[in-house]
């Protein structure tokens, strides 16, 4: 199932220029998706910082907010009622492998591990062609 724009702007509070996938394909709802997200648009998000500038971190941030949408999906667990929202509580493990190119396409997968309440734990990984340009773990909780 593909979520456009609209889609993930109804699950998540952010809008632009902070808004970081164009779309998510969930895989498995509930427990997995890849978002794909653009860097390179010219738009300025805090000052004079680019995305170019912010390339690591908002790989970060749209690893966070993929997740918070593929938890949305399932429609099984109490943290995807349609009214929760979700915290980024850390991320661990992570590393990066090569740095973002922000005039490529970047596409993340995010997979759910486990959710214990609301506190809910997985694995990403942002890939840009084949080369892995980060991965590791990404915690939130539901609100």
């Amino acid at each position: 199932m593909r979520l456009e724009r609209s889609d993930i702007e109804s699950l998540l509070p952010h809008r632009h220029p902070i808004l970081m996938p164009n779309y998510i394909d969930i895989e498995v709802p509930g427990a997995a998706g890849t978002g794909h997200v653009t860097l390179a648009e010219d738009r300025t998000i805090w000052n004079d910082w680019t995305g170019r500038d912010l390339a690591d971190e908002l790989v970060l941030e749209s690893a966070a907010q993929i997740m918070g949408v593929v938890l949305a999906t399932g429609a099984d667990r109490p943290e995807s009622r349609e009214d929760a929202r979700h915290l980024l509580l850390g991320f661990e493990q992570v590393e990066f492998d090569a740095p973002a190119d922000p005039e490529r396409d970047i596409h993340i997968e995010v997979r759910i591990d486990a959710c214990f309440g609301g506190l809910c734990r997985g694995g990403f990984r942002a890939l840009q062609g084949e080369a892995v340009i980060a991965a590791g773990r990404v915690t939130v909780t539901g609100a």
